[in-house]
């Protein structure tokens, strides 16, 4: 089972909920979207959009590439907002 207690994303959650900035930003690896079959995906939408409550952040989602923003960098990642 997936746990972010102990990770990068488990630090930025637990700011996140100490901290309830009106609006926060994280990236991460295109894979995010594969790795395990999706679920690593669906637990870092589910578990953004649970903190503070059910409805207290509206989590959106993108995949950018940075050549695409006319950066010379060919690097596919997903933000959340």
């Amino acid at each position: 089972m997936l746990d972010h207690r102990s990770t990068v994303f488990g630090g930025c959650v637990k700011y996140i909920e100490e901290a309830r900035p009106i609006v926060f930003v994280l990236e991460n690896v295109r894979g995010i979207k594969t790795i395990d079959h999706g679920r690593a995906f669906s637990f870092v939408l589910s578990t953004l959009r649970c903190i503070g409550g059910r409805g207290f952040y509206k989590v959106y989602y993108k995949e950018i590439n940075a050549n695409d923003l006319s950066i010379p960098h060919n690097r596919p990642r997903y933000y959340f907002v």
